[in-house]
């Protein structure tokens, strides 16, 4: 692997920095004590607090994924870059890095996304139940996928500092 300019162990190390937000993040859920799938909806406040989590959680993982791009020249359009940041993930650009992300996270990514962009442009306060708990699914569909992705790539990286 070779990117210019690149600084492999910056980059691990924001792959560790998403992932202790990961953890802060799902540690506060747990706490908070999530309704189950099935569970009658939480009150407003609980609603604003889940919708909160889920973006930031996208956005951890949306800022390593955006720094791997940065440490290996991945060009991004302007006027999307979030879904092509997601896009670019799915490609391997051979000798530089390998693919990061799998079909199955980025589609599930891509949710997550479309729902960030949702909360962040219209200012939604009385979020609908159903679709916080279909979100809530995909996060939880979407968060071992990730990790384990995030960190194979990782020791990708890291292998390559070691050989290069």
């Amino acid at each position: 692997m070779s990117g210019r300019g690149l600084d492999p162990e910056l980059v691990a190390e924001q792959i560790d920095l998403a992932f202790r937000v990961l953890d802060d993040m799902e540690a506060f859920l747990a706490e908070r004590g999530v309704p189950a799938e099935n569970a009658p909806a939480p009150d407003r406040a609980g609603r604003i607090v889940i919708a909160q989590i889920l973006e930031n959680t996208y956005t951890a993982i949306e800022t390593a994924l955006l720094r791997i791009s940065q440490g290996f020249d991945n060009n991004l359009n302007a006027e999307r870059w979030h879904a092509d940041l997601l896009d670019k993930m799915l490609l391997e650009k051979k000798g530089v890095r390998p693919r990061v992300l799998s079909d199955q996270s980025h589609g599930l990514l891509t949710e997550l996304m479309r729902f960030r962009h949702f909360k962040r442009y219209y200012l939604e306060l009385d979020h609908d139940w159903e679709k916080l708990r279909y979100l809530l699914s995909v996060l939880r569909r979407c968060l071992p996928l990730a990790r384990a992705e995030l960190s194979a790539f990782r020791a990708e990286v890291l292998r390559g500092l070691e050989q290069g």
